[in-house]
């Protein structure tokens, strides 16, 4: 993988595999990665995984490639004047080093724009899939780490897309950190699985080892 996008996308399409085996094994296991859709259960069976990124995530993306390994204080007048017209505030851990960032505007918090945004997205790239039978599973822009904040608005997204009558994937299911919510449009049915935290660090860790994304990050 020559890029950090690479880098990310394969992390995410992992974390998700393991997740979904991890927190859901009755509906899922040995998923194989793949490409339309990224994994696949089977000759039959396939799940698109992408990301509702805010508005300005591809932008702050870039800057945290930049930025990383450094202090606040290590920044130039010209990288500064970026993060503030992309509205992103870069985090740092004790040490004062950079190791993230997070949208002004939402604050950590999962919109229904957003989600509704990427499923439109990928609803219009359906037909594509070599699979018969397709999930989608969303990761949020900013996935909450301590606490189900964003529970009221991914469970009304998911009722709201079940409403309609066009829907192309069998299940729907949206990650916020630590739960997933899956959305069973056979039988209209909401499944919310949460992950501990010793289940949640092993997915990371395996997602961190397939994709190299913390040693292409920190680098």
């Amino acid at each position: 993988m020559d890029h950090y996008h690479d880098a990310s996308k394969a992390y995410l399409e992992h974390y998700a595999k393991e997740l979904l085996e991890t927190l859901f094994p009755e509906r899922y296991s040995h998923l194989e990665h793949s490409e339309r859709p990224d994994l696949i259960m089977g000759d039959d069976y396939g799940i698109e995984v992408t990301w509702a990124m805010f508005e300005n995530q591809g932008r702050a993306n870039g800057l945290l490639t930049v930025t990383a390994g450094k202090t606040m204080e290590e920044l130039n007048k010209g990288i500064r004047r970026n993060i503030e017209k992309a509205n992103i505030e870069m985090l740092a851990g004790e040490d004062g080093i950079i190791c993230g960032y997070t949208d002004r505007s939402h604050k950590n918090k999962v919109t229904d724009y957003d989600l509704l945004r990427e499923y439109l997205k990928k609803k219009n790239k359906a037909e594509g899939y070599s699979t018969k039978k397709t999930d989608l599973f969303i990761f949020p822009a900013l996935a909450q780490i301590d606490d189900w904040l964003g529970k009221e608005i991914i469970e009304g997204f998911l009722k709201d897309i079940a409403d309609t009558e066009d829907c192309p994937f069998n299940n729907i299911i949206v990650y916020e950190e630590p739960t997933l919510y899956l959305y069973d449009y056979s039988n209209k049915e909401m499944l919310i699985m949460r992950g501990q935290q010793e289940q949640i660090i092993k997915c990371m860790k395996s997602a961190d080892e397939y994709s190299g994304y913390s040693k292409r990050y920190h680098q």
